[in-house]
């Protein structure tokens, strides 16, 4: 918000172009206090297209889902093709988060955000985003990055889905197939040497065939092509001094800081018991 701020201050008229369309409450309220333009309670927003989507409150995911969130994205994606041209097309791409994410294990190799809960209005509004999108940008943090399939994710965090608990129920992949996956792009970090998610790091990129994590530059980045878009790893160094401060930083829900999840980012035993001087 910082940066949008800034473009705003120096005069950038591309933001006027720019249309926010969102059913992330937290989100929204964040962006009503930190992206005025000015300091006063009646300033706009540096974006002054921005839309909250309507629909059924989900609290526990802090979002809007259902019939009207889905036909509401849907006609947010024909607006933007009617008011697009040949000489001057807009774009529609979704920034989605999932609450895990795996990389797709079939080629095109992209990552699928995971969701469930709420009768399954959580899933279908991020498969409706997806659906429309014409670039799509999955956020997230590393430790929730799986190299996996789908049913192993759940195995390895022992969701079977019995008893009708909401918490044990498994997660599912937001649908994405081999046409669409060439415009999903994964937004993350990357590790150094020496620390606790450094081989997980390498592998993501690798599955994703690409081993850098050099940034392309803006000007680049706005001009490439959808499928030309690289995936964007951002250099992270944990500012932490034992094993145990970084396990919970990588890994703050307690159900993945069990074996089975922890050799899935290859957290070693060994490496538990020799890095950091513990």
């Amino acid at each position: 918000m910082r940066s949008l701020l800034s473009r705003h201050d120096l005069g950038q008229k591309w933001i006027d172009h720019l249309h926010l369309t969102t059913n992330n409450l937290p989100g929204l309220e964040h962006l009503i206090n930190t992206g005025r333009i000015g300091a006063g309670r009646h300033s706009p927003l540096a974006i002054r297209d921005c839309h909250l989507l309507p629909g059924m409150p989900m609290p526990v995911f802090g979002a809007v889902g259902g019939d009207d969130t889905e036909n509401a994205i849907w006609r947010f994606r024909y607006d933007t093709e009617q008011e697009g041209s040949s000489s001057r097309p807009k774009r529609f791409i979704a920034l989605v988060v999932g609450n895990w994410v795996r990389i797709r294990q079939t080629d095109t190799r992209c990552p699928i955000p995971m969701a469930r809960g709420e009768q399954g209005k959580h899933l279908k509004a991020k498969n409706k985003f997806v659906e429309c999108a014409d670039e799509v940008y999955v956020v997230s943090p590393l430790g929730k990055v799986f190299v996996t399939s789908e049913a192993r994710v759940n195995q390895a965090m022992g969701l079977q889905g019995t008893y009708g608990d909401p918490e044990e129920e498994p997660y599912k992949d937001v649908f994405v197939n081999d046409e669409k996956a060439k415009i999903v792009k994964l937004v993350s970090t990357a590790r150094e040497q020496d620390t606790l998610l450094h081989d997980h790091s390498v592998s993501v990129r690798a599955s994703l065939g690409q081993p850098g994590i050099e940034l392309p530059s803006v000007d680049l980045f706005a001009a490439a092509e959808p499928a030309d878009v690289p995936h964007l790893f951002f250099a992270f160094p944990p500012s932490v001094r034992t094993y145990y401060e970084e396990l919970e930083l990588e890994f703050p829900h307690s159900r993945t800081r069990v074996p089975s999840v922890l050799n899935m980012f290859q957290v070693k035993d060994q490496h538990r018991k020799s890095s950091h001087g513990e």
